[in-house]
């Protein structure tokens, strides 16, 4: 993690984390204060680019603690992951925790609908709807109930949406496809194709795969 270029008003516990790092130290719940600080403090540390060593930290607690703490931190997990995180900062989590999968408690319906409400969110950065969107598939591929709320999303993105996000949507419609066997989405993917100024926003790179 780079640290440079930060803001001097750290969180205290940001300020923890980056000492670990700098120190090659392991950063678990206890270092960084314990549960009940860290909880106290998922708004601001949702936010923070620090923000998947902090969720690794509550996950390495949480798969180790009895089941009665599971709504607590089913609440702070989704917090933290509520947070509007950077680009990088949103795919490494996802990256992160796709690996630590399953997770605890509700944790994996509470990525996906995390993921998949950041994707809804028009006022975000398009290339963050769509590393959002490509993180909830993620999720769907092996559960039919999501993949459902994912296919319902997908199927009503309008060819109007910013380029970046409809080639996105294009690219993960087709892998989805591949999978599911969904016909609606390669209807979907013609509405695109027959657009006006789909040639920009889905070169034929991204087209031919798909249409095969």
């Amino acid at each position: 993690m780079v640290m440079n270029g930060f803001p001097e008003a750290l969180h205290p516990i940001e300020l923890k984390v980056i000492s670990h790092l700098e120190s090659a130290q392991e950063i678990t719940i206890e270092t960084l204060g314990g549960i009940e600080a860290v909880i106290a403090s998922t708004d601001a540390l949702g936010v923070s680019p620090f923000q998947p060593e902090v969720l690794r930290a509550i996950v390495d607690y949480w798969k180790k603690s009895s089941s009665t703490r599971n709504e607590h931190l089913e609440a702070a997990f989704t917090s933290l992951l509520a947070g509007d995180a950077n680009d990088f900062t949103l795919t490494e989590t996802i990256d992160l925790l796709d690996a630590y999968r399953p997770l605890p408690g509700k944790g994996d319906e509470i990525c996906f609908s995390s993921f998949l409400a950041k994707a809804q969110d028009r006022s975000l950065p398009a290339l963050t709807r769509g590393i959002a969107v490509e993180g909830s598939f993620r999720w769907a591929v092996s559960n039919r109930r999501w993949q459902l709320r994912l296919l319902d999303f997908l199927l009503g993105v309008s060819a109007t949406e910013a380029p970046e996000f409809i080639r996105r949507i294009a690219k993960l419609s087709g892998i989805a496809h591949s999978h599911w066997h969904e016909s609606e989405l390669l209807g979907k993917l013609t509405e695109f194709t027959e657009s006006p100024g789909a040639a920009t926003r889905l070169p034929l790179g991204v087209i031919i795969p798909i249409m095969q």
